[in-house]
This record gives structure tokens, sequence and C-alpha cells, in this order.
């Protein structure tokens, strides 16, 4: 074989190595600074009972948080919530996006109210127990109800971004 053959076939196995190697990077590699998008919420009948009912919603990241979401990472905008739904922990995170184009600081979720009725003190928090530790994979929704046995329901669009 001819010495220039033998270096055409070493630069082609380099390409295709290279190409390779890059195909093979990480999945998270250069997805930093993304937004990641979805909804939650709930309807449900509220039962006669003294002193209202609590309410909750699981919501899955599809991605991977990039540290454990405590319950100060989740918070609950309703600037935009028909009367009959408030938040009690808006301030927590500083959220400045709506219910259609939800926005969040880095490694925070923030959930915009579009709709409800009956529901009060609705706050984010960890779907782990507790102030410490935490999850990657999701957060939590939940709210009371001032008035038994009646509807209570919140529809609400959420994000999360991964820090740059």
């Amino acid at each position: 074989m001819s010495k220039k053959r033998i270096a055409a076939i070493a630069s082609t196995l380099a390409v295709l190595v290279t190409m390779i190697a890059l195909s093979l990077e990480p999945a998270s590699a250069g997805r930093e600074g993304r937004t990641i998008r979805g909804v939650i919420g709930g309807d449900f009948h509220g039962i006669a009972s003294a002193g209202g009912d609590d309410w909750g919603a699981l919501a899955s990241l599809t991605r991977r948080a990039a540290t454990a979401i405590s319950d100060g990472d989740v918070a609950v905008v309703d600037n935009q919530a028909p009367a009959g739904v408030v938040s009690s922990d808006e301030a927590d995170v500083a959220c400045t996006g709506t219910y259609q184009v939800p926005t969040a600081p880095a490694d925070k979720v923030c959930i915009y109210i579009s709709n409800g009725d009956n529901a009060v003190d609705v706050h984010g928090v960890s779907i782990v127990p507790g102030s410490t530790g935490g999850s990657r994979y999701g957060f939590k929704i939940v709210w009371s109800t001032p008035a038994d046995d009646a509807d209570t329901f919140v529809e609400a669009s959420w994000a999360y971004r991964l820090p740059a």
C-alpha cells in the first residue's frame, strides 16, 4: 500500500473517530440555561367538613434539575388568577413571567395560575417533606379551600430554568 493511500485512510479514520466522539457527548451538554415548561393543577369537589380541605398536585420535570428542589425553590404567582385564588408564597422566588409565557430564574420553579376557584394559600413545595433535602425530579402545588362542600380547582403553567 502506498504512503498516500495510508495517509488518506488514516485521515478518514481520524474524522470518523472525531464524529463518533462528538456524538457520544452527554445529553445535558449544551442545555445549560434551557427553560423547561409544563402544566399543573387539579379539580376536586370538597367534602363537607369542619374547617375546609387541602389539596395537592404533583409535576415531574422532563429533565433532572441541576440541584435538589426544596420548598423555597418553588413559588406560585397569582397576579393573573381570578378572584378566589390566592397564593401565599409569590414573593419567595423572583418570578416575572405569565401563565402564557412562563419563565423562571436559574434553578427555581415558577408556577403561574391561569384559572381556579375556591383555592387559598396556594403554594409550591418539594415532593420531599421538610426543609432539608428536596428532589431533582419534580415538585408539588398545594392549596386549601375556604368553602366546604364546593368545587375547588387550580390550573397553572410552570417553568424551571437550568442554571448556566
